[in-house]
């Protein structure tokens, strides 16, 4: 009834898995060369609520190691790390806090997985098929701060049960983000001459009543309409995760930062699905990491700082069906259209052989009567009145 299934990933700079690409984009041209360190905006936050002495060693720290919090990098060293001074000084002095010295968005990722999964082979139930019963042999989670938001519903999102309608909600569980969520009928669509349904993220998802309601808001971190704090299940390091130019999210968000246009053509995530096999086509998975940033007391280099939600990284992650496999896959439905036609022809035929029966049953007994009943004609004789 169930299997095992271990994803992994590899990721390079241009790599190409299948039919899924990664592009990875910066959200805004002003930010070009200036990209957040989120290490170091990570020991902020965490020293948030510490005393004036350990701000003042942080920013001395800062100075001694030539060390700014905005600082230039190339793409490589973003995605796949770069040597930063200040942790290779706490890696010197603090090696069981500072493990390493490297820090990058992808740094260490390639090979690696994104957990043990149990699936459901949907042999007793077909709307089962590639549910989720386990991940990392849990159940549910445990981040959150109730059992709707901790439940694990729903597949990977790279498969789905056969005859999707377009009134039911689709789950789907995302690691990645370390929750559930599901994806609501939009529109009618057409990928390479298949007719496809287009599932996307409905907008009250990451509503901020929304999500104070189901529980994802344990530490009291949700402050605005399109981003969730996911730092809870990021080791602390105080992540938010949003749609690219916070799209569907608070217009606060938006004006904050000179150069964002959220636009739905460029910034939706997107399943476009063949309802009758359950199969995805075309997909658009897209992401933007952020970080919160504000001024802290005694610490001199975030003096100018203002309290915003800043745009690091978007992630754009697009997948097709290549003309091979539609090909394919338009043969496949051909058939099937066909093999669920036969009934329907049979039954009409059946029906038509019926009527035609009852007609020729009609005519036979008319014909009997006729030849039953023909009026015989008898001549009488003249008979003369006398």
């Amino acid at each position: 009834m169930t299997h095992l299934q271990k994803k992994i990933a590899l990721i390079s700079v241009f790599a190409s898995v299948c039919i899924i690409t990664f592009v990875v984009l910066t959200v805004n041209d002003v930010f070009k060369k200036i990209v957040e360190d989120q290490i170091k905006e990570a020991m902020l936050q965490s020293l948030k609520s510490g005393g004036m002495a350990q701000k003042l060693i942080l920013s001395f720290l800062f100075v001694l190691k030539n060390s700014m919090i905005f600082q230039s990098l190339s793409v490589e060293e973003l995605l796949w790390g770069y040597e930063d001074p200040l942790l290779k000084l706490g890696q010197k002095l603090l090696p069981s806090n500072f493990p390493d010295s490297r820090f990058g968005l992808f740094y260490g990722a390639n090979g690696s997985d994104d957990g043990l999964y149990l699936f459901n082979t949907g042999k007793k139930n077909y709307m089962d098929f590639t549910k989720i019963i386990m991940w990392n042999g849990q159940k549910s989670l445990s981040w959150w701060a109730s059992n709707t938001s901790n439940m694990i519903n729903g597949t990977d999102g790279s498969t789905f049960h056969p005859l999707i309608n377009k009134d039911e909600a689709l789950y789907i569980f995302a690691p990645d983000i370390c929750r559930s969520l599901n994806v609501v009928f939009e529109k009618e669509v057409q990928v390479k001459g298949i007719d496809a349904y287009r599932f996307t993220v409905p907008r009250e998802i990451f509503e901020m009543d929304n999500l104070k309601k189901e529980g994802f808001c344990p530490m009291r971190n949700c402050c605005l309409t399109g981003v969730l704090d996911i730092s809870i299940c990021k080791k602390g390091v105080p992540i938010i995760i949003s749609s690219p130019h916070f799209y569907n999210g608070d217009q606060k968000l938006v004006n904050d930062i000179e150069g964002m246009k959220p636009d739905a053509i460029t910034h939706q995530t997107f399943l476009d699905l063949e309802p009758m096999t359950g199969v995805p086509i075309r997909a658009a998975k897209r992401m933007q990491l952020n970080i919160r940033i504000e001024a802290m007391d005694y610490v001199v280099q975030t003096s100018r700082i203002r309290t915003m939600i800043m745009p690091v990284v978007f992630l754009n992650e697009n997948a097709v069906i290549d003309n091979k496999l539609a090909v394919k896959l338009r043969k496949v439905l051909h058939t099937m259209k066909v093999v669920t036609y036969i009934p329907y022809i049979i039954l009409w035929i059946g029906i038509l052989l019926f009527l035609i029966t009852l007609v020729l049953l009609f005519f036979m007994c008319m014909y009997r009567e006729k030849k039953e009943y023909t009026p015989v004609s008898v001549k009488l004789p003249n008979i003369k009145a006398h």
